[in-house]
């Protein structure tokens, strides 16, 4: 099985994690080859985690942003096995389907900031606000917004896509994790674009920002157009998860 490995700054992908990532991007490995690295600690059988910050972030999904702040500790702790239950049933299914696999690699360096604010776009659905922040490859502190997009299941509130800006200035991209081939398809455009702006211009290829990265709706795909009917609002996936959930207002931070 193919691992969906790396972290935040592996490849350039600083805001795609452990869940997109290429492989080839950040390496692949095989289930029957022994991994180089060293053993993760678990922490899924915890019932609290602890951020950078000291602060208890109790493990339960009740909510939305309790349930973000579980994933992304666990994305922070290289915590396999919680990042994995932490996605919707579709996702963990369709990513099994594809002989994928979710691994994030941690980061000691890392810490994030999750909106108390939540935009409830139906019974079962809801988008929530973040701030990941981690040394980015020239050593200087680096943050990304991040939207996620949350389905409410009967064990919880898990994760079903997200939305970034990759280059500050054009459109964030969406991420819609139960449509994986697709959310596959655009990470490998996404990987071909960043290594054209690499050899094109290494100073500005995966360059980040500590502040908002501008108001745009997000884009289909590095070849061109938008998503059909999206907002021109910075974070506002016209159809967060297809087909499922209508569009609501932008939630701000």
């Amino acid at each position: 099985m193919k691992r969906i490995s790396a972290g935040w700054a592996v490849c350039g992908l600083c805001v795609l994690g452990c869940w997109v990532v290429l492989p080839g991007c950040g390496g692949t490995q095989d289930a029957g080859k022994p991994s180089a690295e060293p053993a993760r600690k678990s922490t899924s059988a915890q019932s609290a985690a602890t951020g950078t910050a000291g602060v208890a972030i109790a493990d339960n999904t009740a909510d939305p942003v309790a349930a973000t702040k579980v994933f992304l500790e666990a994305v922070r702790t290289g915590d396999d096995e919680k990042v994995v239950a932490m996605f919707t049933e579709s996702a963990r299914q369709q990513a099994g389907e594809l002989n994928r696999q979710f691994a994030p690699v941690g980061s000691d360096t890392a810490s994030y900031k999750v909106s108390d604010k939540v935009q409830f776009l139906a019974e079962d659905g809801a988008r929530v606000m973040s701030t990941w922040t981690d040394l980015g490859p020239d050593g200087k502190p680096r943050s990304d917004d991040i939207m996620w997009m949350l389905r409410k299941e009967p064990g919880g509130w898990r994760i079903a896509g997200m939305a970034a800006v990759i280059f500050p200035g054009e459109p964030p991209l969406l991420l819609d994790f139960e449509n994986m081939k697709e959310t596959l398809r655009k990470v490998e455009l996404l990987a071909e674009e960043l290594e054209r702006r690499q050899t094109d211009d290494p100073a500005a290829a995966g360059q980040g920002t500590p502040e908002s990265q501008g108001e745009a709706a997000p884009r289909d795909d590095f070849a061109g157009g938008q998503a059909p009917g999206s907002q021109d609002i910075q974070y506002t996936p016209a159809a967060a998860l297809p087909d499922r959930m209508p569009a609501a207002p932008t939630m701000q931070k």
